[in-house]
């Protein structure tokens, strides 16, 4: 087991800011790809190709989510961490849950934007992930707390 490495609450406030980044990236992908489309300046077989990869990214959201909240386990299950640290990290772990409503609710203000409203339709299961994020994080930081506290007793 690995003793020194103790950086879970850094962890899950990076992956949560790296999604926020890559959803505002494919809004953004989106709303470009449209307006091409309706510019005509571009072949627009290859803008459809474009489109077809972006609309992936919609499902495949939800899987980056959920992969990351398993690299987090399994990460939190390699590290040893005393119990005594389980009340501290709560504690911390209901300031990442206020700042996931923080972004939920920078995303819903991003998307709602008239520019960007077509392409937040494109997104239906992303908007609808971001409209639930604070209960995604709670769940996802409940499952390390679980993972990190919940080895049992005993010395690494």
């Amino acid at each position: 087991m690995v003793r020194h490495r103790k950086k879970g609450i850094v962890e899950i406030i990076l992956v949560m800011v790296l999604l926020l980044a890559f959803a505002f990236s494919l809004l953004i992908a989106k709303t470009l790809n449209n307006t091409f489309v309706s510019s005509n300046v571009v072949n627009t077989t290859y803008l459809g190709y474009s489109s077809d990869a972006l609309g992936v990214f919609n499902e495949g959201y939800i899987i980056i989510i959920v992969g990351a909240i398993i690299a987090l386990a399994i990460g939190a299950v390699i590290v040893y961490a005393h119990p005594v640290f389980a009340i501290p990290y709560m504690v911390v772990m209901i300031f990442v849950v206020m700042l996931a409503a923080v972004f939920s609710n920078i995303f819903g203000e991003f998307a709602s934007q008239p520019q960007m409203t077509q392409a937040a339709g494109s997104f239906p299961l992303i908007n609808q992930a971001y409209l639930h994020w604070p209960l995604i994080i709670l769940v996802g930081c409940v499952i390390i707390i679980i993972a990190y506290f919940g080895k049992g007793g005993g010395q690494p």
